[in-house]
């Protein structure tokens, strides 16, 4: 089995955005929920590295659904 070059597990929070860590995060530094974060399996783990070492940047640990909030149109 490959070594991970990243120091503990991966846990993820409901929000999309992942951290390595030894234990549970306890805060999201992404959306500031408590308690959100759930380990992901080594499968999981190891299909994400794999993928962005071959430079597939396509995949993203946060979420793509955000809106971007567009300036209003000027008036004449």
């Amino acid at each position: 089995m490959k070594q991970s070059t990243y120091a503990g597990f991966m846990w993820q929070c409901s929000c999309g955005h992942s951290e390595y860590n030894e234990e549970c995060p306890e805060e999201c530094s992404n959306c500031r929920r408590i308690d959100s974060f759930v380990k992901l399996p080594e499968e999981i783990v190891e299909e994400r590295e794999k993928e962005l070492n071959e430079g597939d940047l396509s995949i993203s640990l946060k979420p793509k659904n955000k809106k971007i909030k567009s300036a209003g149109k000027k008036k004449k």
